[in-house]
């Protein structure tokens, strides 16, 4: 019976003023929103960025490693610590590609479920789109709102049409397009950029052409896009304000892709504006990019600091149930 109670209450909206709590746990970054309900939407009370790397010294089995592991913890923790502070009626941890794809999944989110009190799921690839689409649009004009949405994350991307409901996804990410295209890198600098030209192809080849339907600038979202933005407009630490909706061209970033190519990890963490760890993945995510855009035919994408955490933060505000995926299924994107 009170089972019963819990999950009929689930599902109405919460009052004006209440408060929920998202973590967006990726294979790069984990972040963190906060966010009040007003009668206008969701008003931002925190938001934060933590570097977990997922990927990082993941053995070839691709297990997440204990020390991983450990990273991720410490991330949830500190959001349970954030949930408590700003009294959240709701909250939820959300895990996406890297997760989803380890063969340790079930270990992983059991010690995740023992260590918080707030709901763990893992998200599948086309749940983590829509609800990437849903976040990276809020806060865009009207007249600024193309029906394709691209999530280049650490180890997956996401391309989602919304007005189709068309979906695809690629098991390939910056994080781990950095480790796989990494282990067969030339040694000649100058060589570097048709290496990933050509293995970004290889991996993108599956793309259809007409999955962007009849947007001619699609929106963008994660943490390459975001870093090309902040890059592009030279500034001194990041903002958000100034970020959001930023467009950026192909041509843009596909000289960015060559540039970044011949450069070593400590010039690029000198142009990154914030965490400048970044840097590690900086260049294969933005060929990824390059490589998606181009397929698509798209001549420039207009960049979203929101992203799946403001999605996610919208529907359970809303009393809308976040499926999880049956951890115990094979998983791949």
């Amino acid at each position: 019976m009170a089972r019963r109670h819990i999950a009929t209450a689930a599902r109405r909206a919460l009052p004006v003023g209440a408060t929920v709590g998202v973590c967006d746990l990726g294979t790069f970054s984990c972040l963190f929103l906060m966010a009040r309900v007003s009668r206008h939407g969701l008003v931002p009370l925190v938001e934060s960025t933590h570097t977990i790397d997922l990927l990082a010294g993941m053995a070839a089995d691709c297990r997440i490693t204990h020390t991983a592991q450990s990273r991720a913890m410490r991330a949830v923790a500190a959001f349970s610590t954030l949930c408590r502070r700003h009294a959240c009626a709701r909250s939820i941890v959300v895990c996406t590609a890297a997760i989803r794809s380890a063969p340790n999944r079930r270990a992983v989110v059991a010690a995740l479920r023992h260590s918080i009190r707030h709901r763990v799921i893992v998200l599948s690839a086309r749940t983590e789109a829509r609800l990437t689409a849903i976040g990276a649009l809020s806060g865009l004009t009207r007249g600024s709102r193309p029906s394709t949405v691209i999530d280049v994350g650490g180890g997956s991307t996401e391309i989602i049409n919304t007005a189709t409901n068309r979906f695809v996804g690629i098991p390939i990410g910056a994080a781990r397009a950095t480790d796989t295209w990494g282990r067969k890198l030339p040694r000649n600098r100058h060589e570097r950029s048709r290496h990933y030209r050509k293995c970004c192809e290889q991996d993108i080849a599956d793309i259809p052409t007409d999955c962007a339907g009849q947007s001619t600038t699609v929106v963008g979202v994660g943490g390459t896009i975001t870093t090309l933005a902040a890059i592009s407009m030279r500034l001194k630490s990041f903002d958000a304000d100034a970020i959001h909706g930023r467009v950026l061209t192909l041509d843009e970033i596909t000289r960015r892709a060559d540039e970044f190519s011949r450069m070593t990890r400590q010039q690029l963490a000198t142009l990154i504006p914030f965490d400048p760890r970044r840097a590690r993945v900086l260049t294969a995510g933005t060929h990824i990019w390059a490589g998606v855009l181009n397929a698509l035919n798209a001549p420039g994408v207009r960049v979203s600091v929101r992203g799946l955490r403001w999605g996610a933060a919208d529907q359970i505000c809303r009393g809308i149930h976040l499926p999880g995926l049956r951890l115990d299924a094979v998983q791949r994107t």
